[in-house]
């Protein structure tokens, strides 16, 4: 049995049943719902990171249905001409944060937007899309592209950063590592990894970063490093030249 379709929006049984994440073939958010969670805090359904919007429904289609990590495509349900950029979807994991199985309605959207084709006459819609003309060149619908051309990158602006196993980092100095390198005593190898940014802490951007594990496994630490464009410490960094590194081990139950 496979979900065909999940409105984010739970039924009675909600607590009895899981769902599998990649076998969702849709979400729907909306503006002035909040998820329903069994442990974590409920939380609005739709966070937009900026601005304030006139959006009250996005949908976000599942294109990589039934085929391992999902890959959201996320548009506007009442304002057609408004974009979706920069979004993360976060779910309630039934078992472990990073569980493959979530808890039905637990689902929100963290995301940027803007609207290409109508001008808006305030200061605030200019420097967002002044900056998103900038930030383009290096995202696509929230994932880093890490084949940017080299062009100083500050490292505060990065939403998301995605690794991969097989993948090598750019540099500047010709110094290429692994995009993500297991620390002595990890116990599984996953294939991509995703880290988010969640703000700064004692002058540092924190980084919290998932990937899908069996329920067997749990990540107990990610740390984040870049090339700094003009040496060690500095807040602009070269573009792809990110790598985490990090330690899973065997979950205690």
């Amino acid at each position: 049995y496979f979900y065909s379709q999940n409105d984010n929006v739970y039924t009675d049984n909600y607590f009895e049943k899981p769902q599998i994440i990649n076998q969702i073939k849709n979400l729907t958010f909306n503006k002035h719902m909040f998820t329903r969670n069994i442990k974590q805090s409920p939380v609005l359904q739709m966070q937009n990171r900026q601005t304030s919007d006139d959006i009250q429904t996005i949908n976000c289609n599942n294109t990589n249905y039934l085929f391992g990590q999902p890959k959201w495509h996320c548009v506007s349900l009442d304002q057609p001409f408004a974009q979706i950029i920069n979004y993360v979807i976060t779910c309630e994991g039934w078992d472990t944060k990073m569980d493959f199985k979530i808890v039905e309605g637990s689902c929100s959207l963290k995301y940027d937007s803007f609207y290409p084709n109508h001008q808006k006459n305030n200061q605030q819609y200019e420097n967002f899309n002044n900056q998103y003309q900038d930030l383009s060149k290096f995202y696509q619908n929230g994932v880093y592209k890490q084949a940017s051309g080299m062009k100083p990158l500050k490292l505060s602006n990065i939403p998301m950063l995605v690794f991969q196993k097989t993948a090598t980092t750019t540099s500047l100095k010709n110094e290429y590592f692994k995009q993500m390198n297991p620390q002595p005593g990890n116990k599984f190898e996953p294939e991509y990894m995703t880290c988010e940014n969640i703000g700064y802490y004692n002058g540092a951007i924190q980084w919290q970063c998932q990937t899908f594990l069996d329920k067997k496994y749990s990540l107990v630490r990610a740390d984040v490093s870049c090339e700094g464009w003009n040496g060690p410490g500095d807040e602009y960094i070269v573009p792809g030249s990110c790598m985490v590194n990090y330690l899973i081990r065997k979950s205690k139950y």
